[in-house]
């Protein structure tokens, strides 16, 4: 009748390796342009994008947006890209800490990065399910 609440796994955000999913493009000082496409479901992609002048969304990235992104290669971790935005940049480590969990957390999200590594793919949190129906 009642379940017992099941936690997920515990994983470490700094622990995963970031990989980028989408198309992107470097400008002018190394900035990055996110390419998102307007549709993502079938009849979309198949009927409407081709009429389209731009079938994708540009998301414009800021000098820090454009580091992490380029850093979000699949083989660096999400701390080690945090003490490399430090070194480069300066801030507090709290607050870049804090500022890149919610970027990478953002991105992992909205499907624009794969998170990787230490068995899951991506930080969820946990059910709240207490009885079935």
């Amino acid at each position: 009748m009642f379940r017992t609440r099941t936690s997920a796994p515990t994983v470490n955000l700094l622990d995963l390796r970031p990989s980028r999913a989408l198309r992107w493009e470097t400008g002018e000082g190394g900035r990055v342009t996110l390419l998102v496409p307007r549709f993502r479901g079938t009849f979309g992609r198949r009927w409407v994008q081709p009429v389209l002048h731009r079938p994708d969304m540009r998301v414009r990235l800021d000098e820090l947006g454009s580091f992490v992104w380029s850093s979000c290669d699949g083989t660096a971790t999400v701390g080690a890209i945090g003490e490399a935005m430090i070194r480069r940049f300066g801030h507090d480590p709290d607050d870049a800490y804090r500022r890149l969990g919610m970027f990478v957390r953002t991105l992992a999200r909205d499907k624009f990065l794969l998170l990787e590594g230490s068995g899951a793919s991506a930080p969820e949190p946990a059910s709240t399910d207490t009885n079935d129906a």
